[in-house]
């Protein structure tokens, strides 16, 4: 089988085809790992929604037509069937935020993390650091001029965990980006003093 065949394989609980895999959850996977990604429900759920935001569609016929090649009855109400069962299982996919504050965030960055889809792209790095005057507020400490982000894992509901450090400083922090405005908000922070901003 040539490699072009290869890459439009559907695989996965989705049936997504390969080259989407390869473009989501990048090249430098081994076998192993993209088949646990094919057998994982959530995996195949961000997947999807990725490849669905991809494209424009006004309702769910339209969106039948995006997944099959054409617009399909029985698709659409299979959709409806998801997302039923989205809603029920949305809650569980952001179960990382319930009880998180700026006090507690160090304690649970293992948990934030446990919910990571991916380590976050250089693109989404470097706009956290571009703009981190705006964002970060805790105070640089000893003369230090800038944060570094050290980690940033994606999370659901475009939530990233972001490990960063000036100097010998650690700071914990979750955002939220704004896809709709290109923009991240603080959400916690862990060095977050009563006086700073």
């Amino acid at each position: 089988m040539g490699r072009g065949r290869i890459l439009k394989l559907s695989l996965g609980l989705s049936q997504v085809q390969f080259r989407y895999w390869l473009e989501y959850y990048g090249y430098n996977k081994s076998f192993l790992q993209f088949v646990r990604l094919f057998e994982n429900q959530k995996s195949n759920y961000y997947i999807v929604e990725w490849y669905i935001n991809q494209n424009n569609f006004r309702d769910l016929l339209d969106l039948s037509k995006i997944y099959t090649g054409k617009k399909n009855m029985y698709y659409v109400k299979k959709l409806v069937e998801a997302l039923e069962i989205i809603k029920i299982t949305r809650s569980d996919n952001m179960s990382f935020l319930q009880g998180l504050s700026n006090k507690n965030i160090i304690d649970n960055w293992d948990t934030l993390i446990s919910h990571s889809l991916k380590k976050a792209d250089n693109i989404i790095i470097e706009k956290i650091e571009k703009g981190q005057d705006q964002l970060i507020k805790s105070r640089k400490e000893l003369g230090a001029t800038s944060w570094f982000v050290i980690e940033c894992f994606e999370l659901p509901e475009n939530y990233f965990a972001v490990m960063l450090e000036e100097g010998h400083v650690i700071n914990y922090v979750l955002l939220k980006y704004d896809q709709t405005n290109d923009e991240f908000f603080s959400i916690y922070e862990s060095n977050i003093n009563e006086n700073d901003g």
